[in-house]
């Protein structure tokens, strides 16, 4: 949803700041680059509700 909003993929917006401690991709590079991404770029194109939607999905919030 966040490479369908900015019309990019997600390692086009990645940064040292996304990387591990030896500057290597990890397990929590993809999610480090769609949180920062979703704070800023996502919510100004898409507003709050479309941030709100993405958030849940990323974060595995479910609740009733």
């Amino acid at each position: 949803m966040i490479e369908l909003s900015l019309g990019k993929p997600l390692l086009y917006f990645q940064t040292e700041d996304d990387l591990g401690n030896q500057q290597e991709r990890s397990i929590l590079t993809d999610w480090c680059i769609a949180e920062r991404l979703l704070k800023v770029d996502v919510h100004a194109n898409e507003g709050d509700k479309y941030t709100e939607t993405v958030n849940r999905c990323i974060n595995y919030i479910f609740d009733g």
